[in-house]
């Protein structure tokens, strides 16, 4: 996912789960540019986030991942986070590697939700 020009940072979860969630940082200069030339607002993250076309664009890099995957590898739902990780934050460790207890902790309720039956397959932190 990382790979993605869209995408600054994602982390996968899934560790005795039915199925992996993702939650991902947006590249936001990359994902303005993106709006830009698609004449969307981008002014606002988090209402750019909720557009339907950004959750498309997201959906199209994580079917071009789960097109290289076996069925039970494959993410099954992603959450778009306004925020980037950062050391300050404490989700980034000082060789900026990710503090995956940290964000799972900071974000458990909506992990939690993305395996909830019927929840939505995407949405932008709040």
């Amino acid at each position: 996912l990382s790979a993605s020009p869209l995408v600054e940072t994602a982390v996968l979860f899934g560790d005795r789960k039915p199925y992996i969630v993702a939650l991902m940082v947006p590249n936001f200069e990359a994902l303005d540019a993106w709006a830009k030339q698609r004449g969307l607002p981008a002014a606002d993250r988090a209402a750019l986030l909720e557009r339907p076309e950004v959750a498309a664009a997201y959906q199209d890099v994580v079917d071009g991942v789960n097109a290289n995957l076996a069925r039970f590898e494959t993410i099954k739902k992603f959450h778009l986070v306004v925020e980037p990780f950062t050391i300050s934050g404490g989700q980034l460790t000082p060789t900026l590697k990710v503090k995956r207890r940290v964000i799972e902790q900071r974000f458990a309720s909506l992990l939690a939700a993305m395996y909830e039956e019927g929840s939505p397959a995407t949405s932008p932190e709040r």
